[in-house]
């Protein structure tokens, strides 16, 4: 009977998550990179996306291309090279400092260093401060 109940769980589990993302709509951000958006986004600047939804939820999306240090070849690196490359302060400081140069008015105040399947990421939070208007990427 627990295994019965198992299934039906993780039947019932399955099925949220795939109409979960019924009617969401892909945008090609570039050549490498497409995002899945609840609804159509509209493109408010080159290469940035935004959508929001009925509950006022913003959802956007953009392609920063900054240019590394010279001894940081990532096509030269393996995954596990690139995942120590991502913890170092001063690779760090540079993305902190990408966000605030592309998000007008910003100030990160909580940036921790995290795992997604294994790879580093960050959960990052700020204030838009001209607007008190909140973020988390």
């Amino acid at each position: 009977m627990k295994k019965i109940f198992a299934i039906v769980i993780v039947v019932l589990f399955i099925t949220t998550i795939a109409k979960a993302q019924d009617g969401w709509v892909t945008k090609k951000i570039d050549e490498k990179v497409s995002v899945r958006f609840p609804g159509e986004p509209k493109e408010v600047d080159g290469g940035v996306f935004l959508f929001i939804g009925k509950d006022s939820t913003i959802y956007i999306s953009m392609v920063v291309k900054e240019k590394l240090p010279d001894e940081i070849d990532l096509k030269k690196l393996t995954s596990d090279q690139i995942s120590e490359v991502f913890k170092k302060p001063e690779f760090e400081n540079k993305f902190k400092s990408v966000i605030t140069r592309s998000v007008s008015n910003s100030k990160i105040e909580d940036f921790k260093d995290g795992t997604w399947n294994g790879l580093p990421s960050y959960d990052i939070s700020g204030v838009i401060t001209d607007s008190k208007a909140k973020f988390m990427l």
